[in-house]
């Protein structure tokens, strides 16, 4: 079970990364680099310089539990704008693999834009995805999205996408949870989320 973090204020400082996992295979002698490609992974790093104390208090409360008793940590991706992608979205067909996703449920004849952010489960975990590219949505509601990063855990048929409200699930990769206090009114975080697969 992963530990939700509440929404982030409008005061927060994001750094949204994408984490490369290709790998270039250098000949011996002469020839071309070879690309290995991987799939990546995301990460965000988030600083908030001044929260009242009960906000204050349910991220670190929240980050110390992740601490305390493992598991995963939520939080919902930042972004400057949301797609407008029917609730409806899901994967179409079981056991797909690659850059590609094939999705139902859309709005027939519409686009679904690239840098659109959503997220899916698997057996109980959240895993992170943007569209790479535009992509078309047929007359059936069906589109094929080039998607990054390459499809880590295939995701069963019919997994809900969450376009409205894309879930970055990690590990807080900070050693210690930190805060500071400023004439003990107001309290600053800042914790860095990256996805573990």
């Amino acid at each position: 079970m992963a530990f939700q973090l509440p929404r982030l204020p409008k005061t927060a400082q994001v750094e949204p990364f994408y984490v490369d996992a290709n790998a270039d295979m250098e000949p011996i002698v002469v020839g071309k680099v070879q690309t290995i490609l991987r799939p990546g992974k995301w990460g965000v790093k988030v600083t908030i310089p001044e929260l009242n104390p009960v906000d204050a208090r349910r991220f670190c409360a929240a980050q110390v539990r992740h601490k305390t008793e493992g598991g995963l940590i939520s939080l919902s991706w930042p972004q400057a704008d949301v797609a407008q992608i029917p609730a409806t979205a899901v994967v179409d067909g079981a056991g797909q693999t690659g850059a590609r996703l094939a999705v139902r449920g859309l709005t027939p004849g519409s686009t679904v834009p690239g840098f659109a952010f959503f997220s899916f489960e698997v057996a109980g975990e959240g895993f992170l995805y943007c569209t790479s590219a535009d992509a078309l949505v047929d007359a059936n509601g069906k589109a094929l999205l080039p998607i990054s990063p390459m499809v880590r855990v295939r995701p069963p048929d019919g997994a809900a996408l969450n376009f409205a409200d894309p879930q970055i699930q990690g590990k807080l990769e900070t050693g210690n949870v930190e805060w500071s206090l400023v004439r003990l009114r107001h309290t600053g975080v800042s914790f860095t989320i990256t996805e573990i697969q």
